[in-house]
């Protein structure tokens, strides 16, 4: 891609995407604005993802069957970090700014969902941050697909979850609770491993994040890294990599299935180490995990 080039990142349709200046009213006087819209599929793109191309761009998709906690999880990930824009005195510099409504509504915890504006089988949050501990500043692409129930079936993964072949991180969202209740939900997680590998929907070598939820336990698994330690830590990723391994463990210990998963996961799908990471609820710090494995 050249550098007078955009990447939507709703079609993944490359080209050059030229300004559109629209004159805007107001009473006696005028003003302009600039606007850009994708040539193919028309959806509007943040104006400074077109025009700061030399900011890096990071794009996460999310895998989960229905009601397995994904939506909630971004929700989540995006409260957390408006959050620590407006009280944190560790992270000074930092700023964590929306590019479209989805990320804005997350961020200020606004309670609404646009379903009309993007023309796509997902919902597409995309935000920017600046002078993050460890991370500096990137664009963030987090998909979160429409109906977790296209990952029971091959066609619908197929015309839905194409985004995942333009991510830089697959999170597989896992609801350890939900999905023990759930007849038949332990041999699904298998069986779609299968079909993403037939399908071949997903990026080559991929990384992978497991994010394991259980809101239905007391049950402590390990001294996990939480927002009481700094995250300028100098050691911050060195624990990290030791929650991961714990958190691992522990799931590899509940049963065949998720042992097999997990085995298949690791051995077939990729080079890249898989990190692990385990939330009691949606306010712990651990929501944040996924993004310093990503950005690392």
């Amino acid at each position: 891609m050249s550098a007078n080039e955009t990447c939507c990142p709703y079609c993944f349709e490359k080209g050059k995407i030229n300004p559109t200046i629209n004159r805007v009213e107001t009473g006696a006087f005028h003003s302009y604005s600039k606007e850009y819209v994708c040539f193919n599929c028309k959806n509007i793109l943040d104006r400074d993802l077109v025009e700061k191309k030399n900011i890096p761009t990071f794009s996460i998709g999310m895998i989960g069957f229905a009601e397995q906690g994904k939506t909630r999880y971004l929700q989540s990930l995006l409260s957390f970090l408006g959050k620590q824009q407006r009280s944190n005195d560790e992270w000074e510099q930092f700023q964590v700014m929306h590019c479209n409504e989805e990320a804005r509504n997350g961020i200020h915890e606004v309670n609404e969902r646009e379903n009309e504006w993007s023309k796509a089988p997902f919902t597409l949050s995309m935000f920017q941050i600046i002078d993050m501990p460890y991370i500096g500043n990137r664009f963030i692409k987090v998909y979160d697909p429409h109906d977790g129930d296209i990952f029971t079936q091959s066609l619908k993964i197929r015309e839905q979850a194409y985004y995942l072949a333009h991510c830089d991180l697959i999170l597989f969202i896992i609801d350890v609770a939900k999905i023990q209740r759930e007849e038949k939900a332990n041999e699904n997680l298998r069986k779609l491993l299968d079909i993403l590998q037939v399908e071949q929907v997903l990026p080559k070598d991929p990384k992978f994040t497991i994010v394991l939820i259980n809101e239905d336990t007391d049950e402590n698994i390990g001294d996990l890294w939480s927002d009481q330690e700094s995250l300028q830590d100098p050691v911050l990723y060195s624990k990290l990599e030791e929650d991961s391994q714990v958190v691992k463990n522990w799931f590899m210990e509940q049963n065949n299935e998720y042992r097999g998963f997990a085995n298949v996961l690791e051995n077939q799908f990729s080079s890249n180490p898989i990190s692990y990471t385990f939330l009691k609820n949606y306010k712990d710090a651990g929501i944040l995990t996924p993004l310093l494995w990503a950005l690392k």
